[in-house]
C-alpha cells in the first residue's frame, strides 16, 4: 500500500539494453579529461557539454528486498568504454556505481590535452559514482586521478621487467 512496500515486494532479473541515453548534469568525458590531462601535465582548454550522452547501455539486474544490483553494468560514450557493476537502493533512491574506463585515442578530438598515450590505454581508470538520485548530479562522479597515476606507473614498471627478462633469456641467462 505504499512506495516503500511495493519497492521492497519486487524480486526477480531484469536485463536493461537501450540506446542514446542522456545523464543530465554530469560530464564523464570532461572527468576522464581532465585526469588524462593530468597525466599530460597539461590544463583543459575546451568547453564541455553538461551532460553525458551514451551511446548505448546494458545491464543485468537482479531485484530483491527493495535494492536492484547492476551487475555487469555497460555503457559506452563516442571514446569510451566503461564497465562494472552497482546496486541502487530503491526506497533511500541511492546507488553506488564502480566503473572501469577504456578510452580510445579519439578521446583527444574534445581537446588537444585529452591526448590517449600507450600508457593509458592499457589501463582501466576507475570512475566511481554514487549518491541520492534527489542530489546534485554534478556531485555525483569522480575519476581518481591518483589510482591512474599509480596504475600507469605499475603497468611501465611490468612492461621495463618483460624487457629485462627477455633480454636475459635471450642473452642465455
Amino acid at each position: 500500500s505504499s512506495e516503500k512496500e511495493l519497492t521492497s515486494a519486487l524480486h526477480g532479473p531484469l536485463k536493461l539494453t537501450t540506446d542514446e541515453v542522456t545523464l543530465k548534469g554530469v560530464s564523464v568525458e570532461k572527468l576522464l579529461c581532465q585526469a588524462v590531462a593530468l597525466s599530460n601535465k597539461e590544463q583543459l582548454t575546451a568547453a564541455f557539454a553538461a551532460d553525458t550522452r551514451f551511446t548505448n547501455v546494458a545491464a543485468d539486474i537482479q531485484v530483491a528486498d527493495g535494492k536492484a544490483a547492476f551487475k555487469p553494468l555497460h555503457a559506452n560514450l563516442a571514446q569510451v568504454a566503461l564497465s562494472g557493476d552497482g546496486n541502487y537502493d530503491l526506497p533511500q533512491k541511492k546507488f553506488d556505481v564502480a566503473l572501469k574506463a577504456r578510452l580510445s585515442p579519439e578521446l583527444e578530438q574534445l581537446d588537444h590535452a585529452c591526448r590517449v598515450s600507450k600508457r593509458l590505454t592499457a589501463i582501466d581508470l576507475p570512475v566511481h559514482c554514487a549518491g541520492s538520485v534527489t542530489a546534485e548530479p554534478s556531485k555525483w562522479c569522480r575519476v581518481d586521478a591518483a589510482q591512474i597515476l599509480q596504475d600507469m606507473t605499475v603497468n611501465e614498471g611490468l612492461e621495463k621487467l618483460e624487457k629485462m627478462l627477455q633480454r636475459a633469456v635471450d642473452d642465455g641467462g
